[in-house]
């Protein structure tokens, strides 16, 4: 029921993107990373969710030196 309620329900502007919007925003997001590394932390989000808070916290910390 609730599966159908959702599929029934409008889609917002970002859902209605095509694959090519999502492709230029990921490439824009990369290269502010490789032009300021000190200030973007890319992470990849395949590992489990506590492994992801570490180096999460990790990143952050390094960058604010603390």
């Amino acid at each position: 029921m609730v599966r159908t309620r959702l599929l029934k329900r409008d889609t917002d502007r970002f859902e209605r993107e095509d694959d090519e919007f999502f492709t230029r925003v990921i490439t824009g997001f990369d290269e502010l990373a490789a032009n300021e590394p000190d200030r973007w932390l890319v992470v990849d989000g395949a590992p489990p969710k506590d492994e992801l808070e570490l180096i999460i916290r990790r990143g952050v910390t390094e960058r604010l030196g603390l």
